[in-house]
């Protein structure tokens, strides 16, 4: 009886594992090489992508206070 307890919880963990490794995935940010060149289009990108994960997530993010200075 222990052994197939013990055979369930594996398979639930595996499941688990399974889906955190999607969501991972998903949400994992990686830079695109040669995509941003310029200091001013890493931190405008960085903002939209901000902006981004607060309007579609529950995920909190540090607010973006200006990107004025850059655009000018």
């Amino acid at each position: 009886m222990e052994d197939i307890r013990e055979d369930f919880d594996n398979l639930v963990w595996d499941k688990i594992d399974e889906e955190w490794e999607k969501v991972q995935l998903e949400l994992l940010r990686r830079p695109i090489p040669c995509f941003a060149q310029f200091p001013e289009e890493k931190t405008l990108i960085e903002a939209a992508t901000a902006s981004h994960i607060e309007k579609r997530t529950q995920i909190s993010t540090a607010p973006v206070l200006s990107t004025e200075r850059i655009l000018s």
